[in-house]
């Protein structure tokens, strides 16, 4: 779908006639007097209208108006490309036709008419992989190691249990199976063939401790993690949630600490900075333990909330809610109020606005208002005092898809008072909207449930994999990217999806995408990243050794010297594979 461009073979004349509509009724609320005579107006004197006038109906001009316009003469170029324009379009749209948060790569009133217009593209933009594909090879050099090393293969030889692509696609962070969390310099060049750099971000709790769980959840949605930084539009800070888990000791219990750090990103031109940007720890917020002779699933963080699923070693198994700040400092033993989902084991969980939390489990993803339906109890948890917890009554479980397999669902985004996320099964890929500030029980709960596409459209087997094939799968707001494969073959895919009234609407009907790239893995790799806000991807293996770059297409090029703007620009999509041995 080639939704932001204009063909140079595009008639004038047809694109002003479509604007001269449009414009007839922006010029009634622009112009002081001449409204009316703004309509009878001709192309020759629409075209010397004053560029001060033409920005201002420009102003108010959706997207696909704004760069059609640009294409009938230059004083309507230059008005397309006035910084106002652009920050007017931007503030307008975020949270309607734009996903909140929406971040730009530098605070939105330090941005250029480009710097928005080209975030803003690339969002929308079709996208492909290169085929056949092209990589580049990148060496990580851990904190303390020379280039050399890097490039020696003697870099990440730690495991990691847990990796998270950082908004902007600058930055990954990976929870290392020592406890502590590394975060990964790819560089804000996507073209960037450099060395990785790697730094420790969070030191680990358990310093005796060389083999644990580690699990990271971000929250970079909510006011608490944004701060008064949310109306910059940029991502300055957010909140990292961390569960450490080391081996139970010689006779005694498995004690879990579990913490809340503040993460900053600091911007060329910032006191202290180099020149780049840096991600540093801003601090710790909370820190408590508990017992856990169990282990970790589904953690998740908003706001002041933080949950996750337990499995007792019997067979129980439950999804805990906690305040952060009212645990802040407790040990094992103390009591704080805690909400408990049982029988739960959440794959994946998220923590929504409204007090609401979707679980995602092997064949179902349920809905729960955990503050309102859910037991309590301020006992530390053992599976003795869980087999005691009343069950949540069916009445206020919301089923959202049943009887599926290999559920994977999106991280949330808020848009139009809703909050929207995509959920993906073997069988099909499914977009749900939920009200933000709705009814908190069953009924009206969900607003939408839409089905994006089925796998029978894509695959003859009518699976997006066969059961057998090992796959990864990272979903975004309108785009997916994964690997799937067996043992001798691999595949890349990448698809593309709208929900119904996220599009402008076209002559015919939008149709998603899925695109297959076969492709022979030297290492099976075991975690794959997406960024949507800038299209990289990044796949590990188990090492974090090297990182390696695909090239890809994204027809969101923007060129200060052309007046019909319509180039395609070469993105980047990363990945990572360890050439050293094990």
């Amino acid at each position: 779908m080639k939704l932001w461009l204009v063909s140079p073979m595009t008639s004038i004349t047809g694109s002003f006639q479509h604007l001269q509509k449009t414009f007839s009724k922006q010029l009634q609320h622009t112009s002081p007097g001449p409204g009316a005579e703004a309509l009878k107006m001709s192309p020759t004197t629409l075209s010397e209208l004053p560029i001060e006038l033409l920005t201002k109906v420009f102003m108010n001009l959706e997207l696909n108006d704004i760069l059609r316009a640009r294409t009938v003469c230059k004083s309507m170029h230059s008005a397309s490309r006035v910084l106002r324009v652009w920050r007017s379009f931007a503030l307008r749209s975020i949270g309607t036709t734009l996903p909140q948060p929406f971040f730009f790569p530098k605070p939105l009133q330090e941005c250029s008419s480009s710097d928005i217009e080209s975030s803003i593209r690339r969002w929308e933009a079709d996208w492909a992989l290169k085929s056949p594909l092209e990589t580049v090879l990148r060496p990580v050099v851990m904190e303390g190691q020379s280039v050399m090393e890097g490039q020696l293969g003697t870099a990440g030889t730690a495991k990691f249990w847990s990796f998270r692509m950082v908004p902007g696609g600058q930055f990954a962070i990976a929870g290392m199976m020592d406890g502590s969390v590394w975060a990964y310099d790819l560089s804000d060049d996507p073209a960037s063939s450099s060395a990785v750099r790697a730094k420790l971000l969070v030191p680990t709790p358990f310093p005796s401790q060389d083999r644990m769980q580690l699990h990271l959840a971000m929250d970079y949605v909510s006011d608490e993690a944004l701060g008064d930084t949310r109306g910059i539009y940029c991502l300055s800070q957010f909140n990292l949630a961390v569960i450490a888990l080391p081996r139970a000791p010689p006779n005694g219990l498995r004690i879990a600490n579990i913490s809340v750090w503040r993460i900053c990103i600091s911007r060329p031109g910032n006191a202290g900075t180099s020149g780049r940007h840096e991600i540093n720890l801003g601090g710790r917020l909370a820190s408590f333990m508990v017992m856990a002779d169990a282990g970790f699933f589904g953690l998740s963080l908003y706001g002041k909330a933080i949950a996750y699923g337990l499995f007792f070693p019997l067979g129980s198994r439950c999804t805990v809610i906690a305040q952060w700040q009212d645990a802040n400092g407790k040990k094992e033993h103390d009591e704080f109020l805690c909400w408990y989902i049982p029988d739960t084991l959440p794959m994946a969980s998220h923590l929504l606005p409204g007090d609401r939390i979707i679980l995602a489990e092997h064949t179902t993803v349920t809905m729960y208002n955990w503050r309102l339906h859910c037991p309590t109890s301020t006992l530390p948890l053992s599976e003795h005092q869980l087999r005691q917890l009343e069950r949540v009554p069916l009445r206020n479980v919301h089923t959202l898809v049943a009887s599926a397999s290999d559920i994977s669902i999106s991280s949330p985004f808020l848009m139009r008072g809703t909050t929207r996320l995509v959920v993906l099964t073997r069988e099909a890929l499914h977009s749900l909207t939920i009200p933000v500030d709705g009814d908190n029980s069953q009924a009206g709960a969900i607003q939408e449930s839409q089905l994006l596409l089925r796998a029978s459209d894509f695959c003859p087997s009518g699976r997006f994999a066969a059961p057998w094939y090992f796959e990864l799968v990272e979903l975004g707001f309108c785009r997916a990217v994964g690997i799937h494969g067996g043992k001798d073959l691999s595949a890349i895919y990448a698809v593309q999806y709208r929900v119904e009234d996220d599009h402008v609407p076209e002559t015919a009907p939008y149709q998603p995408t899925y695109e297959r790239h076969p492709h022979t893995f030297d290492r099976r790799p075991s975690h794959i990243l997406y960024d949507q806000f800038t299209n990289r991807v990044v796949l590990t293996d188990i090492k974090l050794s090297h990182f390696i770059t695909l090239s890809s297409h994204a027809s969101h090029a923007v060129d200060d010297d052309e007046v019909l703007v319509e180039g395609r620009e070469d993105d980047m999509i990363e990945g990572t594979f360890p050439s050293a041995a094990n």
